[in-house]
């Protein structure tokens, strides 16, 4: 165990005695104990970083519509929920208090799998491997994009600059876009880029 083979040699044992209790025996108490029996980084989880209000909340953002997600937080979010707070204190509280509760296998999966934070932040890093219509080789996809979508309501309605060239850098721009800047990136923003910004996707009005 990492953090076993880091502490318990030290001169000062009993500065850490209740965590090797805690953590280093085999009938471990707590989650964050059989994490570490399972040599899980504690730093990879959400609890074990720090400045991590960003990830939470791109995290929540993805999760909000897990009912299962919901229950386990007890949080239950307005219909029209544009606010951060409280879900994500809750969300937080709930991760920490996991992390440090007694041992059960239903804990410690919903841990696991709710306490990681997403390998993305931006709607770009979220689409990638995907073509998007802002590459210099994709030109000739732009325009004939721009020229189905260029009279839809809701294109119109986003004020974008004319031609194709106001289509690529509304792409570039909201393929910019963090999903913690707010939520309706996600509700919002990510379909109108999907529609309007990545090649081979369905066109739609909206």
């Amino acid at each position: 165990m990492m953090w076993c083979d880091e502490h318990t040699p030290l001169v000062k044992f009993n500065d850490h005695i209740q965590n090797a209790i805690d953590l280093c025996v085999y009938n471990v108490k707590t989650v964050k104990g059989k994490l570490v029996q399972n040599k899980k980084d504690l730093n990879t989880f959400l609890t074990g970083q720090t400045n991590n209000d960003e990830k939470y909340k791109v995290s929540y953002a993805f999760r909000k519509h897990n009912e299962d997600f919901l229950k386990l937080i007890g949080h239950a979010p307005e219909e029209d929920e544009s606010e951060w707070n409280p879900a994500i204190d809750k969300y937080k509280e709930w991760c920490q208090n996991s992390l440090e509760s007694e041992f059960k296998d239903s804990v410690y999966e919903s841990f696991l799998i709710f306490c990681v934070p997403k390998n993305f932040s931006t709607v770009k890093a979220y689409l990638s491997g995907r073509t998007l219509l802002t590459e210099d080789s994709q030109k000739e996809e732009l325009q004939k994009v721009h020229q189905k979508i260029s009279n839809f309501d809701s294109y119109k309605a986003d004020s974008i600059e004319s031609g194709e060239e106001g289509l690529k850098k509304w792409c570039e721009e909201n393929l910019e876009k963090n999903f913690s800047d707010s939520l309706n990136v996600l509700d919002e923003i990510l379909p109108k880029v999907i529609s309007r910004c990545v090649k081979g996707s369905e066109i739609t009005d909206k």
